[in-house]
Parts: structure tokens; sequence; C-alpha cells
């Protein structure tokens, strides 16, 4: 199947590499398993390209070879060219795909691709930290929100899948 009937769903990077490997992607593989045929992959990443010097910005699945034995933590003051390497790549990898989906929790990596949502039309999830306010007064940390919220998530596919066919 051409990747121009898929979901691209971005996942945030992952300490453990490949990201394949890390618990919290083969959580949300488990639970993408009816659909997996009609999604592909790809990691938000703050890791230095050391080819280009500028953050790696998004990272397909298949690409995910390049990052391992890297890591860094996101940093607020880099936002700004987050943002401008996550634009560059999405200008590239947007037209192969029906549908964007990004299920984050990390705030500087949903702030980085909230600031391209309108232009590349990604759905934002989970939608709890739509509300600014509610990344520090939910009372659920970020890998017990990503558990909590996976049935939005899976809801979410399920329905771009069917709008899909």
């Amino acid at each position: 199947m051409s990747t121009k009937n898929k979901v691209l769903l971005i996942l945030p990077c992952t300490k453990k590499k490949p990201y394949t490997a890390a618990p919290t992607w083969k959580f949300i593989l488990k639970h993408l398993e009816p659909w997996k045929k009609f999604v592909e992959l790809a990691a938000v990443d703050c890791i230095t390209n050391p080819k280009t010097g500028k953050p790696f910005g998004i990272v397909l699945a298949k690409e995910q070879h390049l990052t391992i034995d890297k890591d860094e933590r996101p940093d607020p003051n880099k936002l700004p060219i987050l943002i401008s390497e996550i634009r560059k790549k999405l200008k590239k990898l947007s037209k192969n795909y029906r549908f964007i989906v990004a299920y984050v929790n990390v705030k500087a990596y949903w702030k980085a691709l909230e600031a391209v949502k309108d232009e590349f039309n990604i759905c934002m999830l989970p939608s709890v930290y739509r509300n600014p306010e509610n990344w520090n007064h939910i009372g659920i940390g970020p890998i017990g929100m990503f558990k909590k919220a996976v049935g939005e998530l899976t809801n979410t596919i399920e329905e771009l899948v069917n709008e899909r066919r």
C-alpha cells in the first residue's frame, strides 16, 4: 500500500533506541495492531543530526537507525530551530499521507508541533493537552496520560482509516 493512503502518526522520541523497541512505542503498536497497515510511525525528535548540526525534527520509523546511540533532552530554548526542522521535514512528507496525527506527551514537542499544526492539518492528541493549563494541573504524569488516552488515539485512527476508504 502506498503511503498516500496512510496516516502518519507522530510519537515522541524515546530514550531507548530504536524507538520501536521502547516500551511506550511497543504499547502504542500493540493498540494499533488492527490498523497497522494503514499507519506509518515517526518520532518528533530534538536530537542534533551530526550531518546538519540541527535537530532531526521528524524521524520516520524506517530512519530510526540514524538516532541509535544518540540522545538529547528537549530544550525549550531550541524550540524555534526544532519548529523550523519539523516544518522542513513535513513539507517533504505531508504530501505522501492522507492524514497526520500527533500523539505527544512532551510539552516542548507539543508546542513545536502545535506551531505547524494548521499548516499541515495535524490532529493533536491527547486532546486534554489542547488546554495549556492542563500540562501542570491534570494530576497525572506524561506516561500515565499516554496510557490513559490511548483509546482516544485508537478511536481517531479507526475513524481516519474508515474515512480513507
